[in-house]
């Protein structure tokens, strides 16, 4: 009996230890299944919003003619890929002033100008520093194009950020768009001082 008894307590105690390691396995993934849902955990994910003033390095000689419904204006979309990085692409209606030279039907050496509308897309990298509390400085490099050439940016600016979810944004910006006509290569370049805001989800 005591035997029994020994071997008895022993099976019963087996049997509560492996129901207490099955209940701890099967509580783990629907905790982590909760928390990878919860709607309170944000996408990282931004969208923002610009308008710009811009300047022509070169002097700009004359003005568009006709102006797109929202030139000097940008829509960004931004994931953060890291606590200091962010990646994304943007979409801006802008104007280029370029002048360049080349040869018309007759031989003739003819120099162009223009400043016509640009629907430009580019991708961007933002590296964000922390900052102050709400504060956050930033740089951002652009590369894409449009259809008349290829168009690189480089950005430095701020972010001012009063709820963790709303930013408001003040950036300084030199734009190059380099583009070829006869087989030669022209660039045209401007400044631009970019003011806007974001929400981020």
């Amino acid at each position: 009996m005591v035997n029994g008894q020994k071997r008895a307590g022993f099976l019963h105690s087996t049997f509560n230890t492996q129901h207490l390691t099955l209940n701890t396995l099967e509580k783990a993934p629907s905790g982590r299944l909760l928390s990878e849902f919860n709607p309170a955990i944000p996408l990282g994910l931004s969208v923002e919003y610009f308008s710009s003033s811009s300047w022509n390095v070169q002097k700009a000689t004359m003005t568009p003619h006709v102006l797109s419904q929202f030139n000097n204006s940008s829509l960004a979309l931004l994931y953060e890929a890291s606590e200091s990085i962010k990646l994304g692409g943007e979409l801006k209606q802008e104007t280029f002033f370029q002048k360049y030279r080349g040869t018309d039907l007759n031989g003739l050496n003819v120099i162009y100008e223009q400043q016509p509308n640009f629907t430009t897309f580019t991708g961007l990298v933002r590296l964000t520093s922390n900052g102050w509390v709400r504060v956050k400085p930033f740089i951002q490099a652009n590369a894409g194009w449009n259809k008349v050439g290829y168009v690189f940016r480089a950005v430095t600016g701020v972010s001012y950020c009063p709820y963790y979810d709303v930013s408001f944004n003040l950036g300084v910006e030199l734009s190059d768009l380099l583009y070829f006509y006869q087989s030669k290569g022209f660039n045209s370049t401007k400044f631009s001082i970019n003011y806007g805001f974001g929400y981020s989800f």
